[in-house]
């Protein structure tokens, strides 16, 4: 396959490279890139485009790689999809929820082939660690600990950019290893203006293990995933650009013989992975469901905001709308409703106030009587109104404070 590159981020260069080494793929053109792109220099075989929607009309490509901030590289994407070139896209800081969950309109209406290149997917040491939980030799899994640290010279704290940055990624993993989440409670611990020391996210669900997921600092970055099991604890390790799998502090051999992967191995199966998705043999619903675990890490990112903001653990699938909404919403609702209630009542009142109203001759005490009736039939017609109107002060009183929210 041909393919053309939009946008540009520092994976994007270990994408074009596995491409390139491929007998299968080749990476002819590339738009949306900045003049000092290092792949215009390495790539001698790169023809750089003035604008994408020349890649529309060039019938030569075969596929598009995406990676870049959303605001540059969501309109192309788009159009791109639904022309009906499947898309490979690398998952980078900037690229947000909306392209998942727009690309993911277009794929069900295209039917195209969206590739999200995952790192953990391909590398022999996780796929090792999913094979042990697969097979029942740890036992009933418990609980996955995913501890990631990360270099930070700038401040020497996180901020919430740092989080979504991370979690993304890894959400996925915990996903693949864990199951599907639908509950989301997320802490920042030693908070000061400046950021804080530790994000922590826990992360559950009725058919999905607990699993907690923990950011913090470090001089070297590196991560490891805990899963700890009723007979056994697996750890997958990854240091630097090296991952190996313990078994209970023993080295699992993996399926190339050796007891450590390194990136160089997953770039390696990247042509063949893509080859396999894009292929007519590979099912839609196969195809739907990878992309589909792409948007649900999006959702958990999005959740972990809102989990921030308000404090709380966040049903994923349960809060489409804020509190305020919902409360807006039902009293608007309401209002209809005691609106038509007054406009019937009125018309009630009057016509029985008119039909049973004393003559003038009528005896003083009739018509005390027939006034104290129609007193409390003016309460019952304009109770209900006048309470509905004094509620709409909680709008006021539920307002959220003018303060901005931190990114």
């Amino acid at each position: 396959m041909n393919f053309a590159i939009v946008g540009e981020t520092s994976d994007t260069t270990l994408v074009v490279d596995a491409l390139h080494r491929s007998a299968e793929h080749a990476v002819t053109h590339a738009a949306c890139l900045s003049d000092d792109s290092g792949l215009l220099t390495t790539s001698a075989s790169l023809r750089r485009v003035g604008e994408w929607e020349d890649l529309l009309a060039d019938e030569s490509i075969d596929g598009v790689v995406v990676s870049g901030h959303e605001d540059l590289v969501l309109p192309p994407a788009r159009q791109i999809a639904s022309s009906g070139r499947p898309l490979v896209v690398v998952p980078s800081p900037g690229m947000g929820s909306s392209l998942a969950y727009e690309l993911s309109l277009v794929r069900d209406e295209n039917l195209v082939p969206l590739y999200p290149v995952l790192r953990h997917r391909l590398d022999p040491a996780a796929n090792r660690l999913k094979e042990l939980i697969q097979s029942g030799q740890l036992g009933d899994v418990i609980q996955l600990r995913l501890e990631r640290e990360i270099s930070n010279a700038d401040t020497g704290l996180l901020t919430q950019p740092d989080v979504e940055t991370w979690l993304q990624p890894d959400a996925d993993l915990l996903r693949w290893m864990g199951g599907a989440f639908t509950q989301v409670t997320a802490l920042y611990q030693g908070t000061n203006d400046a950021g804080f020391a530790t994000g922590t996210i826990n992360l559950a669900g009725d058919s999905a293990t607990d699993s907690t997921w923990v950011l913090s600092r470090s001089a070297s970055p590196k991560w490891k995933l805990i899963v700890s099991g009723s007979k056994q604890q697996a750890v997958l390790e990854h240091d630097g650009s090296i991952s190996r799998v313990l078994l209970d502090g023993d080295a699992q051999t993996l399926s190339n013989q050796k007891q450590e992967s390194t990136a160089a191995e997953w770039i390696e199966s990247l042509p063949a992975a893509i080859a396999n998705f894009t292929s007519e043999n590979t099912s839609q619903a196969d195809r739907a469901l990878v992309w589909t675990d792409f948007t649900r890490s999006h959702e958990i990112v999005d959740a972990h905001r809102r989990s921030i903001k308000r404090r709380r653990t966040i049903d994923m699938h349960f809060e489409t709308l804020s509190e305020r909404s919902q409360f807006k919403t039902q009293m608007s609702a309401m209002g209809c409703g005691i609106l038509t209630y007054t406009l019937f009542g009125m018309v009630a009142y009057l016509v029985v106030a008119g039909a049973f109203a004393p003559d003038e001759g009528a005896a003083q005490a009739q018509k005390d009587r027939f006034a104290l009736l129609c007193n409390i039939a003016k309460a019952v017609w304009i109770l209900p109104l006048s309470v509905f109107l004094a509620s709409q002060l909680l709008l006021l009183i539920a307002k959220p404070s003018a303060k901005p929210t931190a990114e």
